[in-house]
């Protein structure tokens, strides 16, 4: 997911209100000039954003498969007590990532990672 930022610019934009010239400045993105230091970090954050939430669907789609019901905020999970177990469970295997897509390259070589602390 690609997002450019450009260099601010200064449009003025000149009306009139009755019988006065008046006049305002609006700041307007320079599409010539490419901010590569805010797309740069974009980027970065972008990045991590969609593999939390890729993460997170994860996760959800697979306890709706078992018709266990679960509410999230933002990196919390709450289950029925019953079901952590479950949780906690897939919430490691939703943590390996599908390396066959080719983008996510060696993601696993860490494959003994898992937590018994996903909740807090």
């Amino acid at each position: 997911m690609f997002i450019a930022y450009y260099k601010p610019k200064t449009h003025i934009i000149e009306y009139r209100f009755g019988t006065e010239r008046k006049s305002v400045s609006v700041g307007i993105q320079n599409t010539e000039i490419l901010d590569e230091i805010k797309t740069n970090t974009a980027k970065f954050v972008n990045l991590i954003h969609m593999l939390d939430a890729s993460y997170l669907r994860r996760i959800v789609n697979k306890l709706d498969e078992l018709n266990i019901n679960i509410i999230t905020i933002h990196d919390g999970f709450c289950v029925p007590f019953s079901d952590v177990g479950l949780l906690i469970n897939y919430a490691n295997e939703a943590f390996k990532m599908d390396e066959g897509c080719g983008v996510f390259c060696d993601i696993n070589k860490f494959r003994l990672l898992a937590s018994n602390s996903i909740i807090v």
